[in-house]
């Protein structure tokens, strides 16, 4: 009775330790989710124009910054009015700039910027005002308080 009981537990043993080993902790590749290209980008005209008579009309808030941007770099102000134009901010996600929504993408194009980061530094105060709740963050991204990370 003894050997079968051991050969039992030998077995038992032998199967759990080929089952369960080290955990393989390598690094996932991120994958973006897909995105469906035929749905078109939704735009409120009555929220593209809070936000921009907050942000990029001469007059409001953020426009000095706006203005700073455009005579640091010549594409900031068609990029930035792009993404005014199109409500794109309200579809910016603030944590994955490395993932932009279609229009974003679009608007990086047209103003002839091919990454984030060649436009990133005279970009920022003006980012800085759209994303403060004490501005322009209601106006351009639609939730108070969350920057546009929904």
């Amino acid at each position: 009775m003894k050997p079968r009981f051991a050969a039992v537990a030998f077995a038992t043993i032998a199967a759990f330790t080929n089952t369960v080993g080290c955990d393989d902790v390598t690094p996932l590749e991120y994958v973006a989710p897909p995105r469906d290209a035929a749905l078109a980008d939704r735009v409120d005209p009555s929220e593209v124009a809070a936000c921009r008579d907050c942000a990029t009309a001469p007059g409001s808030i953020c426009r000095p910054a706006f203005d700073a941007c455009q005579a640091q770099d010549s594409r900031c102000a068609q990029l930035l009015d792009c993404l005014t134009e199109s409500n794109c901010w309200r579809q910016l996600n603030q944590n994955n700039f490395g993932d932009p929504p279609p229009c974003a993408v679009s608007c990086l194009s047209a103003a002839s910027v091919s990454s984030i980061n060649e436009i990133g530094v005279p970009a920022t105060q003006f980012y800085v005002c759209i994303v403060d709740p004490a501005r322009c963050n209601d106006a351009c991204f639609g939730n108070p308080g969350t920057a546009g990370d929904q």
